[in-house]
């Protein structure tokens, strides 16, 4: 398909929250769905996750245990943490990064909604969740998470990332087209969460 130039799908002005939970049984999830693991894992800790920060996940059909930042940057300060999956693949911006797939996991992740009330999602059943994303390959790799379009909860947010069972992990990594993705319910809880860092959001 013809790739778009970024600047044209952007759409700017809007603000988006970006933070999850890696909890130690998420990374635990992580390190047992693994099939290797990177030569030199630079540090990290588990808790909460902001963008920009070194973020633990699973990179390519390999299933390689490693570590990348959460936003794949453009000029100056500015970093893009999200990718939309109905776009994602056409976005010029995108080229390098739309075929790495890789996966994170949750424990939740939290958003606000337009009143700035903020909410934290768990899977119905508080299963660890694995996000899916695109990996930008470089000397320091860089990702994005995808998101979709939200039904039972666009309420609160009209988007949310989209989530990857275990039962399409392979597929995903193996390059499943982003809209075969099966839509994810989830439970959310209104509550006092910790402090969130807004950006700009970037999307193809």
């Amino acid at each position: 398909p013809e790739l778009k130039p970024l600047r044209k799908s952007l759409k700017r002005g809007n603000i988006m929250c970006g933070m999850f939970n890696m909890s130690e049984s998420a990374e635990k999830k992580l390190k047992k769905l693994a099939k290797s693991f990177s030569a030199d894992i630079p540090r990290y800790h588990t808790g909460i996750m902001r963008p920009a920060g070194s973020v633990p996940l699973l990179a390519g059909k390999e299933l390689l245990f490693s570590v990348a930042e959460w936003g794949i940057r453009m000029t100056g300060k500015k970093i893009v943490i999200n990718a939309r999956s109905e776009s994602a693949g056409t976005s010029f911006f995108f080229r390098n990064a739309v075929n790495n797939r890789c996966v994170t996991a949750c424990a939740s992740f939290f958003e606000k909604d337009g009143k700035g009330e903020k909410y934290e999602y768990f899977s119905p059943e508080k299963d660890i969740m694995l996000l899916g994303g695109i990996l930008q390959p470089d000397v320091s790799p860089a990702f994005a998470l995808l998101t979709r379009e939200a039904t039972s909860t666009k309420n609160i947010h009209r988007r949310v990332p989209s989530v990857i069972s275990e039962k399409e992990l392979y597929d995903f990594l193996n390059g499943m087209p982003f809209e075969e993705i099966s839509e994810k319910t989830f439970i959310v809880n209104k509550q006092k969460s910790p402090e969130m860092t807004i950006f700009d959001i970037i999307e193809n």
